[in-house]
């Protein structure tokens, strides 16, 4: 059986020293980051199915007026959807007295696909903010722990306008006090709220949060990460430091991030589908890397009720109606699951072994342990696939990349677009053409 994320195990893990052995939070510019050696030793191995537990998708299943819940088939196909996709969470405000909601929570519970449930909204009374935590337990009974992951503060309080830092600490502590008084809820994680803005605005707002004793009322922080178009790691280290710098030593969360691929429309910097597509697998392991325990994407599907505005298009889902049967998945739904399905390995928690080689070539690299002895190496580079301003592609010659290792081993390579593959050799040494996309390239067992 898998083993479920633990709140007070994670929260040990990562006090002070981030997950798995990687670093904590750190405020870089673009000037201070080193250069990469063009030879590097390959870093220290985690468990490849942290990627999976580490993804998970925002949804609005309660929306009767988008596809999500417009027809009686809808809520059977999004359960389908995000099977195939393999998310470990799915994000949404609590809406304890809709039965399409709860419904759709225990078929999503029944896929190993746990919520992680937004409370009210900034300005709720203490009295309905607790209300809302103590309805949601209740509504789920005994399968409460498998249902909800997390739950969370009001949904970005920043753009209420007003007093809204003393009304968010008032929030969330009736959101944190009343989840710690209930025995059913005991292991699951309190989330700090999103706050809307892009880098300046919202790092000002964390500031802001972090004067007050905010930390006190949070189990983990929490980002949301637009970056209009941009790589994934613009601005996400500013970000990620001004977070920590709310809840101290805690982790930090990301329920929110996305790109827009309605291209020519609105202020949201459209991508094409297939820049989105690459820079979503590399979103993912860009906060794996960095020790954040979940990353949620905006959203699952596109959202038909606002299609003529730039918002309705951050879906991972194409949907011209609300007949599911004329639902189209995205490059990107098709990349971030390859590259789900490449890292999962389900099972009890081990102690990964190091795999022992060096990687040639500037590139990133991430390597995963698998429990049958065998390995997933990711490569990548941080480069910008679309000039926004211009509006035009920046195609991205490949470099080779040369992953060597101690002893032959079974070696394949693999991009996350699946245009590239490489046939299975036995070696010791393997060359992989690494341009804008997440590369894997398997390593077998060492028999």
């Amino acid at each position: 059986m898998e083993s479920m994320l633990d709140r007070r195990t994670l929260l040990a893990a990562v006090a002070g020293t981030g997950v798995a052995g990687f670093a904590t939070y750190t405020l870089l510019s673009p000037e201070a980051e080193p250069a990469r050696p063009s030879v590097q030793q390959l870093p220290g191995a985690i468990e490849a199915d942290t990627v999976r537990r580490s993804f998970g998708v925002n949804t609005h299943l309660t929306r009767t007026s988008s596809p999500y819940a417009a027809t009686p088939a809808a809520g059977g196909a999004v359960v389908e959807l995000m099977d195939r996709l393999g998310a470990a969470y799915w994000r949404e405000r609590a809406a304890v007295e809709d039965p399409l909601q709860t419904r759709a929570a225990q078929d999503l519970a029944s896929i190993g696909c746990r919520q992680v449930a937004t409370i009210g909204a900034l300005g709720d009374s203490v009295e309905v903010v607790s209300s809302t935590v103590r309805q949601l337990a209740e509504s789920y009974g005994a399968d409460v722990r498998a249902v909800v992951a997390a739950v969370a503060g009001a949904n970005e309080p920043n753009a209420s306008g007003g007093d809204w830092v003393a009304g968010s600490l008032l929030h969330q502590q009736a959101v944190f006090e009343q989840t710690r008084s209930l025995p059913s809820l005991d292991d699951a994680f309190v989330l700090a709220s999103g706050l809307k803005g892009d880098l300046s605005g919202a790092v000002a707002a964390m500031r802001a949060l972090a004067e007050t004793s905010y930390e006190k009322w949070a189990d983990v922080g929490n980002i949301h990460h637009y970056t209009a178009g941009q790589v994934p790691t613009l601005g996400l280290d500013d970000r990620l430091a001004a977070a920590a710098a709310v809840v101290g030593d805690k982790p930090v969360w990301c329920t929110e991030i996305g790109y827009v691929d309605w291209l020519g429309h609105g202020p949201g910097n459209p991508v094409p589908p297939d820049v989105y597509a690459a820079y979503m697998p590399r979103a993912l392991i860009e906060m794996v890397r960095r020790g954040v325990p979940a990353m949620i994407k905006y959203e699952l599907l596109d959202d038909l009720d606002r299609a003529d505005t730039w918002e309705g298009h951050f879906g991972l889902v194409y949907c011209p109606s609300n007949d599911p049967e004329l639902w189209e998945e995205k490059p990107a739904f098709a990349t971030l699951r390859r590259l789900l399905q490449m890292t999962g390995d389900e099972g009890p928690a081990f102690s990964p072994r190091p795999l022992p080689g060096m990687v040639t070539g500037d590139v990133s690299s991430m390597v995963l342990a698998k429990r049958n002895g065998s390995y997933v190496v990711l490569l990548w580079r941080d480069v910008s696939l679309y000039d926004v301003t211009a509006e035009e592609s920046t195609p991205v010659a490949p470099i080779t990349a040369t992953l060597t290792l101690p002893s032959r081993r079974p070696l394949a390579w693999s991009a996350m677009n699946s245009a590239s593959t490489s046939r299975p050799v036995l070696g010791a040494e393997i060359r992989v053409p690494v341009a804008g996309d997440v590369v894997a390239v398997t390593v077998g067992p060492n028999r």
